[in-house]
């Protein structure tokens, strides 16, 4: 049994399982319910973070997380819309820099694109925000 109060729970998945099965019980002083849930395993996603650091010790590079991604591009801009950052390589991370310059503090919009092993031939496309913290 897990118990788990933050909301969040974390398992490792062996690439070979497709689903999950949880079961869920919630309990208090005076009742508890009962629930059964099916989870898909995604196996070929992308995700970016929300903030990062950059001259810090830790979380100091803004990057994305995936699996099975073939073909990648993403581009970030500032508040003024301005191209700060522009890559082709998946392993590539931004430092919180444009042309060698420290960038300040703030939001920054990426949009990004990429194929994956499951759908080679159809781009896929995600955007958001990031937050620069100095």
């Amino acid at each position: 049994a897990l118990t788990d109060t933050s909301g969040t729970l974390r398992l490792d998945v062996p690439m070979q399982v497709d689903s999950l099965v949880l079961f869920l019980t919630v309990t208090n002083l005076t009742c508890a319910d009962t629930d059964t849930a099916s989870v898909p395993i995604l196996k070929q996603s992308i995700y970016f973070p929300n903030v990062f650091t950059p001259g810090e010790s830790t979380n100091n590079t803004f990057f994305g997380f995936g699996t099975g991604i073939l073909q990648f591009e993403i581009w970030i801009y500032d508040r003024r819309g301005d191209l700060v950052f522009h890559s082709t390589d998946f392993n590539e991370k931004w430092n919180g820099t444009h042309n060698g310059v420290t960038c300040h503090q703030g939001t920054y919009v990426y949009r990004c694109r990429y194929t994956t092993q499951l759908v080679p031939n159809g781009w896929q496309s995600v955007t958001g925000t990031v937050t620069l913290l100095r």
